[in-house]
């Protein structure tokens, strides 16, 4: 009883730490994503659009945090496994779209 404890523990927390993971790495395309933008265009245009970019992200980041807050329904509804996979395809196909239509 004790073994079968234990195994469950152990595969609870490796799900777990494969959330953590995904979600840093989300967390670090968005960021590097972010810091190229205000790169770019810091140099091709005026360096107020790096400003623009940052204000941009800051208010996406804000925005998803108060439709979780108010909307713990979708946060019980789906599982994380899946919310990751949907939330990074398409962070993905925008991120790809925004660049072909820049480029």
């Amino acid at each position: 009883m004790t073994g079968s404890k234990t195994s469950e523990i152990s595969t609870m927390d490796q799900i777990s730490v494969r959330h953590y993971v995904g979600i840093f790495l989300l967390s670090i395309a968005t960021l590097l994503l972010e810091l190229s933008l205000t790169r770019v265009l810091s140099v091709a245009m005026f360096y107020h659009f790096g400003f623009l970019v940052i204000s941009t992200a800051l208010l996406g980041f804000a925005v998803s945090g108060v439709v979780l807050a108010l909307w713990g329904e979708l946060r019980e509804r789906t599982p994380l496994d899946r919310a990751l996979v949907w939330v990074s395809t398409l962070f993905a196909t925008l991120t790809l779209a925004c660049f072909w239509l820049m480029g």
